[in-house]
This record gives structure tokens, sequence and C-alpha cells, in this order.
């Protein structure tokens, strides 16, 4: 039996499968997070709240928002994070932002025409497809180095998310074996 632990809130749909050390997260929770972030953002400082992004500044406080998010959920597992995303609730709205992290932060993301529940359930039944998928993408990692990432933050001002962000050791491994 495969020791696999579903964790399911407002805005976090993650699979922790214990016996690979593995945490797999739909990156569209990671999206509902930044968003509710940034409309409170907006409305703390008495802005309209905006979706516009042909506006450069609206775009690159989203994605500031976006990598917050995104460090904060590094810091609060104890596995390293591979991503999730279902073909079928895919946006156009989303893949310009996927396509900088995975440039920056060489994030792993599993594209898939089923939800994650679905198909950790066919995992977990042993469906031979479903266990070769999830078994292949866990083996990948596109870890980045920390120049790389540290110099992003520093253009982008947000110095002190690389702070935090590599800590401890635990959390530097974490983000390479990503």
């Amino acid at each position: 039996m495969k020791s696999i632990e579903r964790i399911s809130n407002q805005y976090l749909t993650q699979v922790n499968l214990h016996e690979k050390r593995k945490s797999i997260i739909d990156i569209q929770c990671i999206f509902d997070e930044s968003i509710q972030s940034y409309k409170q953002t907006l409305e703390n400082f008495g802005l309209d709240i905006s979706f516009n992004f042909k506006n450069r500044t609206n775009k690159r406080f989203f994605f500031n928002e976006l990598v917050k998010t995104y460090i904060q959920m590094l810091k609060k597992n104890d596995y390293p994070i591979y991503f999730f995303r279902c073909e079928l609730i895919s946006n156009d709205f989303q893949n310009p932002f996927i396509k900088k992290l995975k440039s920056i932060f060489g994030i792993s993301l599993l594209d898939s025409g089923m939800d994650l529940s679905t198909l950790i359930y066919f995992y977990e039944k042993g469906y031979s497809e479903q266990v070769e998928i999830v078994d292949s993408f866990l083996m990948t990692r596109n870890g980045k180095n920390f120049r790389k990432i540290k110099k992003f933050l520093e253009k982008e001002g947000l110095f002190y998310l690389y702070d935090e962000c590599v800590d401890n050791i635990s959390n530097k491994m974490s983000i390479l074996m990503h």
C-alpha cells in the first residue's frame, strides 16, 4: 500500500507521497492564493483591482506575489515540491507566468488531462500508465543555481525573499530538488 496523504483547503491541493518523500501540488492553488494576495494588496493601497497585464507594472506586481506564494510554499513543505496542472483548466493567463517560474526556479510541472485527485487515485490503485507517469515525473529535477534566483529577486526588489528562501540548508536542498 502506498503511503499517500492528501491535503486540501481553500487554496491548496497537495498530495504527499511519503514513501518517495515528494509532494505534488496543483499549481492552480498557487495562482488562486496569489490572486487573493494581489487583490488584498491593491485594496490596502486604495488602488483599483485590475488584471490588465498589458500594463507592465500590474504584471510585474502580480508575478512578485506569485513568487512570494511559491517561496512560502517551499518553506512550509517537508518534501521537495513538484507541480501539477490539469490541461482541461489551464489557460492563457497562467502560461507566461508558469514559463517564467520554470525559467527562474526550474520548477517541474506535470500536465495531465485529469485532475490531481483522479491521477493519484489511479496511481494508488496501481494503474500502470498512471504509476509510470507519476514515477517518471518524480524522477525529473530541474534545479537552478542560487545565483540566478538571487539575481532575479534582487532585480525585482525582493532580496528579503532570498534570505527567507535560503535561511537554512533544508530550504536550499528543497529548491535544488525541483
